[in-house]
């Protein structure tokens, strides 16, 4: 009998057996915060990523309902409870193109290259809703900073969203495929506009992974994808970074910082990093809205040629 149909098994029920381990390891995460069943599941992907970030189970909230003056409820997808603030999340399970800002009621979602179109209610509002109810509870700390992330799970991409509201941030877990030749010709092209449009190196960090993942048609159906996440940078380094004294703060974002993780080197730095010297960082070394709705209008009319 040749070697190989002897390797080739034994090789396959490995990665079985490994996959299963990862599995059931991910399963036991997540069950520190909510039970495996409970809400959907890129809400519980929210959760299990966060878990994997180092974020406290305790502080961790998932499928809040929380009552309103009227007596209607309102509910939660995620909520973190952190040093800096309250962060809330509101969790999409969409694919296609996705169209809309901060002001519209409704935003769109486009299917089949544009042959289906759907509706579906402001994230932005919608979350905006929900921080209001989380606020009403909190009678004994008004000011507490609570900020608004919109995740996309799936295979979405922003045609038109812009959101320049306060403290709120849209993410989208944009580029993803099942074929890594695909993944990395939407990224050649991406990266070949962007490179038109800094006029040199486009100055981007990267996070890419494969992974097990899974599709919005239901739990078990389950695919090996790749992924990838760009983030655009105006500039490397915050003045921070050259400043001298108590001014001066040791802080060069890269691929963590820009992940959510900020590293701090020095221990004098640890007290001078407050809420909104991150948010100053960030707004510093990103793309200003003009820019990014520059960039925007370049991409989308690349695609239409």
């Amino acid at each position: 009998m040749p070697l190989t149909f002897i390797i080739f098994p034994i090789c396959l029920i490995i990665g079985v057996v490994y996959l299963v381990y990862v599995k059931r390891k991910e399963r036991q995460l997540i069950e520190q915060v909510t039970p495996i069943t409970r809400g959907e599941w890129s809400e519980r992907r929210v959760v299990l990523n966060l878990l994997k970030g180092g974020i406290n189970p305790k502080a961790i909230f998932h499928d809040l309902y929380i009552q309103k003056p009227n007596g209607e409820y309102t509910q939660v997808d995620v909520a973190v409870a952190t040093k800096a603030g309250i962060i809330v999340f509101e969790v999409k399970d969409y694919s296609g193109w996705i169209f809309g800002n901060e002001h519209q009621r409704y935003w769109t979602q486009l299917l089949a290259y544009g042959k289906e179109k759907h509706r579906f209610y402001n994230p932005v509002m919608q979350n905006s809703g929900h921080i209001q109810a989380i606020r009403q509870c909190l009678p004994q700390n008004p000011g507490i900073p609570i900020y608004s992330v919109i995740v996309f799970f799936g295979n979405s991409e922003f045609k038109n969203v812009t959101c320049n509201a306060n403290n709120t941030f849209i993410t989208s877990i944009g580029l993803a495929s099942i074929l890594r030749s695909e993944l990395i010709e939407k990224f050649e092209n991406i990266y070949n506009i962007l490179s038109t449009f800094y006029g040199k190196e486009p100055l981007i960090n990267i996070i890419a992974w494969y992974a097990i993942d899974s599709t919005k048609h239901g739990e078990d159906d389950e695919v090996v994808a790749w992924n990838c996440v760009i983030f655009l940078r105006s500039k490397h380094r915050p003045d921070c970074y050259y400043n001298q004294g108590e001014k001066g703060l040791l802080i060069s974002p890269a691929v963590a910082e820009m992940g959510g993780v900020f590293p701090i080197i020095r221990e004098e730095d640890m007290d001078k990093l407050n809420t909104k010297e991150i948010i100053d960082i960030y707004k510093e070394i990103s793309l200003s809205p003009e820019q990014f709705e520059t960039l925007c209008d370049e991409l989308f009319r690349k695609d239409e040629v």
